[in-house]
């Protein structure tokens, strides 16, 4: 009988943080009014992970750097690994952040993820007044909101190259808003790519998203 004790690996804890699009929000006062936000969380607590939710807004360019500064301290200061998860603009923040962050062990899942420019991108809320489909609260958007939005994207290439293999993206063919075939065509030599046939830009497929999430 060997006198050497078995070394017992504990194994390595997540921590989920999921953030928003465009004019949307997760987490009000500790709730989260979305379904697909709370389908995610109530997965990730039942593996054991961690969740935190990254309200994110996009309204002015001050805006978007601190919603994109705080979403790379909470990546920093996450315990275990760290996974960010982005819908839409959301999507596009998370893959800044993962390039900005300082945790060699992060991975970022981006769904139906804004990641070409399209013409026309936003260009009826630029100048406008809108009413957050979350929080309910009015904010006039910033028209240079357009051309910020057009400098992150202007990084997607690079970053994709140099980080797509800690990047799964997850695209609903359906999409009405953003063109997933174009999003496709960029990711699949630099990332994990899964697409679903139909759904929405809202994202349908959330168990099948999740069974390859659980993965990593």
């Amino acid at each position: 009988m060997s006198g050497t004790a078995e070394t017992q690996v504990e194994p390595v804890s997540t921590t989920l943080i999921y953030t928003n699009g465009f004019n949307s929000a997760v987490d009000i006062d500790g709730e989260l009014p979305s379904d697909k936000a709370r389908y995610f969380r109530d997965q990730a607590v039942a593996s054991g992970w961690q969740f935190q939710a990254h309200n994110a807004f996009y309204y002015r360019v001050p805006e978007m750097h601190e919603a994109l500064a705080g979403l790379v301290r909470k990546l920093n200061e996450a315990s275990g690994r760290p996974l960010l998860m982005g819908s839409s603009m959301g999507g596009l923040l998370a893959l800044l952040a993962l390039a900005e962050g300082d945790r060699f062990d992060a991975q970022a899942v981006l769904i139906n993820p804004l990641l070409v420019h399209e013409s026309g991108l936003l260009e009826d809320s630029l100048g406008q007044s809108l009413t957050n489909y979350v929080t309910g609260t009015r904010h006039w958007v910033d028209p240079a909101v357009g051309t910020e939005l057009v400098t992150w994207l202007e990084r997607v290439p690079s970053l994709l190259a140099g980080f797509g293999d800690r990047v799964t993206v997850l695209l609903d063919q359906g999409d009405e808003v953003l063109t997933s075939a174009a999003t496709a065509e960029l990711c699949e030599p630099w990332c994990e790519l899964h697409e679903y046939p139909g759904g929405s830009h809202r994202f349908e497929h959330w168990p099948e998203a999740w069974a390859a999430i659980a993965d990593h």
